[in-house]
Parts: structure tokens; sequence; C-alpha cells
């Protein structure tokens, strides 16, 4: 539910949550994750057609995507870690097998709490996961 919208999620604790004030993602932080993996896959992959699920396609292959961590974490007064944690399973359409599954994790320190730091964190954070994550579909398939 924490991450289930478009408020940007910051935790000072493990176990709270709380959301930077007057800052807002464009989507809720799955479909963000999941506008951003579309376009790595089509722009850096060499697919011929990549879509999201329900856009009337018939896949060879579907790319599960769950977003188990998108926030930062306060570390110290004025610091912050964002950590962005992905759980990917790439199932093959034919038989709905399962072809292979990994979970994606990166982090990165900023020096201050200020939300265009934060969000230049998510978005360094986001281009190593994305860039991983294609390779990894790439060798996949």
């Amino acid at each position: 539910g924490a991450l289930a919208t478009d408020r940007i999620l910051i935790k000072p604790t493990p176990l709270q949550a709380q959301y930077l004030p007057g800052a807002r993602w464009s989507d809720p932080a799955p479909a963000l994750v999941q506008t951003l993996l579309v376009a790595s896959l089509l722009n850096r992959g060499g697919f011929r057609l990549v879509g999201r699920d329900g856009a009337g396609l018939m896949p060879d292959h579907t790319l599960m995507t769950e977003v188990q961590a998108f926030q930062a974490e306060i570390t110290a007064p004025g610091a912050a870690q964002v950590r962005v944690t992905l759980r990917m399973t790439l199932i093959r359409e034919s038989d709905r097998g399962i072809v292979a599954s990994r979970l994606f994790s990166n982090t990165m320190s900023v020096n201050t709490d200020a939300t265009l730091t934060l969000v230049g964190g998510f978005d360094q954070v986001m281009q190593t996961l994305m860039t991983d994550a294609v390779r990894w579909v790439q060798r996949s398939i």
C-alpha cells in the first residue's frame, strides 16, 4: 500500500512510512517502474516489440515485475539512501513456464534529504537497475 501511490516514500525508520510534502511522481510508483521498464526494453533491448499487459498483443514472453522497495531511507540527520528493489520473473507464454527469476536491488547514498537530490538519486538508481534488467532479459530469452 505504501508504494501504490504517486507520493515519494520516505522511511525515517524501517517500520515508519512518510511522504515528502509537496512532492509527487508523475504516476504511482508501480506504473512509473513499468513505464521505465518498457521504455528501456524498447530503446536498449533490441526487441522488435515491447508492450504493456492488456495492449492486445500475443507475446512470446511476459515479464512480471513486483516493486518491493521504492523509497528513500533516512540514514542520518540531513542524509538519506535511495533504495529500489524489484523482483522480476520472465515467463514463456507458449507453456506458461518460468524462464528465469531474479531480484534486482540498488541503493545510492545522498548527503541531503532535499527533494531534487532525492529524485536525482532515484533516477541514477533506476538507470542502473534498468540497464541490468535489460541485459538479464536479453540473456534469458
